[in-house]
């Protein structure tokens, strides 16, 4: 299971205003099989776990793609930041 946050964070920087829009998920340690259940990634081929990993990420940023559009609406610069943590208020920003 994955846990979202979304950090509204505003970072100026010589006039221009820069939102990073985060989501912090847990570590993937598990992927799914085709029979619905789950293995530990370790013995998983690297190729694998691999495109399990980016098509998590495809998804985290398909899910914030809204918020970005909408940044860019208003004329705000906005950055998707996807950051792998245990525990999100312990995680490194």
């Amino acid at each position: 299971m994955h846990d979202h946050y979304c950090d509204e964070t505003v970072y100026s920087n010589e006039g221009k205003v820069l939102f990073k829009l985060l989501h912090v998920c847990a570590r993937i340690t598990t992927v799914p099989t085709p029979m619905g259940n789950y293995i530990p990634i370790s013995p998983v081929r690297d190729d694998v776990a691999a495109a399990y990993k980016k098509g998590m990420e495809w998804k985290a940023s398909k899910m914030l793609l809204p918020y970005k559009q909408l940044c860019s609406e208003k004329k705000v610069e906005a950055e998707i930041v996807q950051i792998e943590a245990d525990d999100v208020p312990g995680c490194n920003i």
